[in-house]
């Protein structure tokens, strides 16, 4: 924890730019071309004020938040603790950002499982699965009763680990969430039961191939669409 955060620290100093800077905890196997590394000792003190400033701007679920990443055993923690910091320093309330380091902990542990899987029993490692439970929509009154029910998953495949950072893979992912959830909830409930599953499937492969590129694919899983819907409104003009 006290490399980690003396990593934040230090990037944080160099002025070099947040987009410009990756935090790793250890050494890669292939350097990359037009990279500068940068081997950082730990440094309590400097550690200590990051911390300092996480209690500060974030809260202890923020400070709790970070000691829990920097436990687990994805390579890539650093750098999403640091974007976590990072975001939560800028925002306006900071205790936001557990939710975004939260997303970055359950899409870690996932792959992680996924290599351990592999590793195991030797089959060909799975993409990870992000599932979803929606909050049912309905509307209620003595006489009516409108309803509608929805959950989904969706898997992503990344081309090759060591080109995409967690910050990235974050991006796109909560990109096709926050669209999926949008699409849900901004949706008036009249609408959302003229949809038949179909319909429903297609939306969310519209947005899944939104945010596809060339080093990560999202895949909506049918088989874990889930969409039921309950019109029982009394026709006009009854008594």
């Amino acid at each position: 924890l006290d490399g980690i955060l003396t990593g934040v620290y230090d990037a944080w100093a160099s002025r070099l730019g947040h987009k410009a800077v990756r935090l790793e905890t250890e050494a890669q196997a292939n350097l990359e071309l037009f990279c500068r590394y940068r081997q950082v000792p730990a440094d309590l003190e400097k550690a200590e004020k990051v911390l300092r400033t996480i209690r500060r701007r974030m809260g202890e679920e923020g400070e709790e938040a970070v000691c829990y990443a920097a436990a687990c055993r994805d390579p890539r923690r650093a750098d999403a603790i640091y974007r976590m910091i990072v975001l939560g320093l800028h925002l306006i309330d900071g205790r936001e950002a557990v939710n975004c380091l939260s997303r970055t902990m359950t899409l870690s542990a996932e792959e992680n499982h996924c290599q351990i899987t592999h590793l195991k029993t030797g089959r060909p490692q799975e993409d990870p699965v992000f599932c979803s439970f929606e909050h049912d929509r309905d509307r209620r009154s003595d006489d009516d009763m409108l309803w509608c029910g929805f959950d989904y998953s969706f898997s992503y495949h990344i081309a090759d680990m060591d080109q995409v950072t967690v910050g990235e893979r974050d991006h796109l992912v909560g990109h096709v969430i926050d669209d999926i959830h949008t699409f849900w909830a901004g949706s008036r409930l009249e609408d959302l039961l003229t949809l038949t599953r179909e319909d429903v499937l297609a939306i969310l492969e519209k947005i899944a191939s939104r945010y596809s590129n060339e080093t990560i694919t999202f895949t909506i899983l049918e088989d874990q669409l889930y969409f039921e819907h309950a019109d029982n409104r009394s026709p006009k003009g009854t008594p």
